[in-house]
């Protein structure tokens, strides 16, 4: 069964809109300028969807919603006994996670399906860091071993509920997220090669495709069928052509920068290259039958996106 880890987001880049730059310190010779501020030149649609890329990213990130619906399903409350010492029961950053949420969601601009498919989070989610609230002061103080579990188990299909429509409106969020950000995606790569700005296009191709085959990989019912693998390789071969186009822009761009200059944008591209090399090398174990390693393409790919996020102003 393939892991249920869920994919980060890539930021938008302002580049769509003609100012700043997608990764730092790149420019049509490899080395512009950073001093230029983008968030003045962001348009409201723009700065919105990229705090909607940035709660999402939390709510999937350390210790936030994603890894709490794990911790907790993996506690197995109903099966559990007095004697177990039950603990990851807790809110964690859900509630950071759930502020950064509703500040997007009172932004101007964006479509109005994002903003239905924010509402709905933001009331179930909640529903859980409430619930989670509560759990967590039952368990952290070990009640459960004066009631004998019982209101644990009580409360216990009611939680996973909770936890199940919520992930639910995630999946839902994260899918009209997913539409709004393919339409920009494609604005921004043909921007940054019509600027030539082939480092950035380069990175955010390679991104783009990684991500393609990541899902094409989690959306079958087999992933061990010779019909999907014959139509991932593909996939992976042209994200190797885009990834050996994007070290020679990497190997380019350090070589351009002059002492004491920023080299922040160009180790940025750096890592977004070597990250998907490893994904690129997890697959070809993973299409071995090992299918565990498809947790460390989510991850490989999840630090090439916070890598590229970072680079971004």
């Amino acid at each position: 069964m393939i892991s249920i880890r869920r994919l980060a987001v890539m930021l938008v880049a302002a580049a769509i809109f003609g100012a700043g730059a997608y990764f730092k310190n790149l420019g049509p010779n490899q080395a512009m300028n950073t001093a230029a501020k983008v968030s003045g030149s962001q348009d409201s649609g723009q700065k919105k969807i990229n705090t909607y890329v940035d709660a999402y990213n939390r709510f999937i990130g350390h210790y936030s919603f994603t890894m709490l619906y794990d911790k907790y399903r993996e506690a197995h409350i109903a099966s559990a006994k007095t004697s177990d010492n039950i603990g990851g029961v807790d809110d964690g950053n859900i509630p950071q996670s759930l502020e950064k949420l509703k500040a997007a969601r009172a932004m101007s601009g964006g479509p109005s399906s994002l903003d239905a498919a924010a509402d709905d989070l933001i009331v179930s989610t909640m529903k859980v860091a409430a619930h989670l609230a509560d759990l967590k002061v039952y368990y952290s103080s070990k009640k459960y071993k004066d009631d004998n579990l019982v209101y644990g188990k009580q409360q216990d299909p009611v939680m996973l509920a909770e936890f199940k429509a919520a992930d639910e409106s995630l999946a839902r969020f994260n899918s009209a997220l997913d539409d709004e950000l393919r339409r920009r995606d494609q604005e921004e790569l043909t921007s940054l090669k019509n600027d030539n700005r082939m480092l950035a296009y380069d990175a955010k191709l390679a991104l783009l495709q990684a991500k393609e085959l990541l899902h094409t990989i989690r959306a079958a019912d087999n992933p061990m069928d010779p019909a999907l693998i014959q139509h991932v390789d593909p996939q992976v071969a042209q994200l190797e052509s885009t990834l050996a186009d994007l070290r020679k822009q990497v190997t380019a761009a350090k070589t351009a920068i002059k002492p004491g200059g920023d080299s922040s944008g160009a180790n940025s591209a750096d890592t977004v290259s070597n990250m998907l090399t490893e994904l690129v090398g997890n697959y070809r174990t993973f299409k071995e039958g090992k299918l565990s390693y498809f947790d460390n393409m989510v991850e490989e790919y999840n630090i090439a996106i916070n890598a590229a996020n970072n680079g971004i102003y």
